[in-house]
């Protein structure tokens, strides 16, 4: 009957046994599936900030180009004003002097 007894309880171990590995086969898969799902999204995520950001950033580029061509032009037209300012004085006081 002790044998009997052992008998059982060595059976009943081992599946006690295989039906924890099973059971921890099983939760080892679901968060295995959950952390490449969750790996997943974040690049995902990542991929899609990173692909919001270089679009504000050629936005803003395009945006500082603009600006700083129509400053370029602006400054372009006050020097050719400057120029002319002085270039019309000079030719003022030389006909002032030239002419008396």
């Amino acid at each position: 009957m002790a044998t009997d007894v052992r008998q059982k309880s060595s059976e009943q171990a081992n599946a006690t046994g295989q039906l924890l590995k099973q059971e921890f086969d099983r939760l080892g898969k679901c968060v295995s599936e959950a952390l490449s799902l969750s790996g997943q999204k974040i690049s995902d995520d990542i991929a899609a900030r990173n692909r919001e950001l270089s679009d504000a950033l050629r936005h803003h580029s395009n945006g500082m180009t603009e600006a700083m061509q129509s400053h370029r032009e602006s400054v372009m037209r006050l020097a050719t004003r400057r120029w002319l300012s002085v270039l019309m004085t000079s030719l003022l006081l030389a006909g002032a002097c030239c002419g008396s």
